[in-house]
């Protein structure tokens, strides 16, 4: 929900809270006033609206992305490197995020849901980003998918959070920050491949140092 939007979300927001605990919900939110006015308070934020609210010290934030973020944030559009899907998992872990939203695993329709496509010959859904509505591709009738690049490095960043998490189990967490001082937040980070897998080298020869 955007500001011009506010006073019909809080009437739907109305319409629901009378039948489920307010604490079960959580919504997407880019707006900081929608949780500072506590119209929103469980956000999910965009991870280009982010800094905002981790400035304003906001706990227990998740955050997301999807059609909207292509502009410096992580991602996982065909077009994208591989280090802008890759250092997710990081950003997750130094700034304290407790979950992650992200849609799209195998929508294979038009923008919204007009017609089915052939993800292999198009790839942006006819109207989204490339590779935004899905990570995965049909084969045959037969149930089964074939996994994209883009979904492997995606699995790779949540081992590097997994793998962070542990060290700090085994060290404390300031000593894992040690190690992550080139990330700053969500639009700051190093911009090659190859830092990516030198640190996750170094995490892991920290674990086996400390078992």
């Amino acid at each position: 929900p955007m500001p011009e939007h506010k006073e019909q979300y809080i009437a739907a927001k109305e319409l629901v809270t009378e039948f489920i605990d307010e604490h079960q919900l959580q919504d997407a939110l880019a707006d900081f006033d929608f949780y500072k006015e506590g119209i929103v308070k469980h956000p999910v934020v965009s991870n280009d609206h982010i800094n905002k609210f981790l400035d304003c010290g906001v706990e227990g934030l998740w955050t997301y992305y999807c059609v909207c973020q292509g502009d410096k944030v992580a991602n996982r559009f065909i077009a994208m490197p591989s280090y802008r899907n890759r250092v997710l998992g990081i950003q997750l872990y130094k700034n304290n995020i407790e979950g992650f939203l992200q849609w799209g695993f195998n929508f294979w329709y038009s923008k919204l849901s007009a017609r089915v496509i052939d993800p292999y010959m198009t790839n942006d859904s006819s109207g989204f980003a490339s590779g935004d509505g899905f990570v995965v591709y049909p084969v045959d009738d037969s149930g089964e998918v074939v996994c994209s690049l883009r979904l492997y490095v995606y699995n790779e960043a949540f081992q590097d959070l997994r793998a962070l998490k542990y060290l700090e189990s085994l060290t404390g967490r300031e000593y894992v920050l040690s190690f992550l001082e080139e990330i700053y937040r969500f639009t700051d980070y190093p911009r090659n491949n190859g830092y990516y897998l030198d640190l996750r080298n170094k995490i892991n020869k920290e674990i086996i140092k400390n078992i």
